[in-house]
């Protein structure tokens, strides 16, 4: 069964455009965005992927390259594409580690 977070979060392309989309216009509409994005420059693109990022804010774990699993607060994308977090103590930037779980 869904969680009740997920039961009053859930949707789908077809409930928020309020029209049937097949499969092939879905596709056909990310395609077309990525290739319109792909000829950014990076310094361009990185504020917009801060802008739409969904862990902003969020408490997330993150396990760094050494294997060390660390529970920060996600605080923003830096220009270089690094992930600027708090720790509890202090603020620092993850610039290769994997998110294992978003809260």
């Amino acid at each position: 069964a869904a969680s009740a977070d997920l039961t009053n979060t859930a949707t789908s392309v077809e409930n928020e455009l309020h029209r049937p989309v097949s499969r092939e216009e879905l596709l056909a509409a990310i395609c077309s965005k990525f290739e319109t994005l792909s000829v950014l420059p990076v310094i361009d693109l990185i504020p917009l992927y801060a802008n739409h990022s969904m862990l902003i804010g969020c408490q997330i774990d993150v396990q760094e390259q050494e294997g060390t699993l660390n529970t920060v607060t996600a605080l923003s994308i830096n220009p270089d594409g690094s992930l600027r977090v708090f720790d509890g103590e202090s603020e620092h930037d993850l610039h290769a580690a994997e998110v294992v779980r978003v809260r």
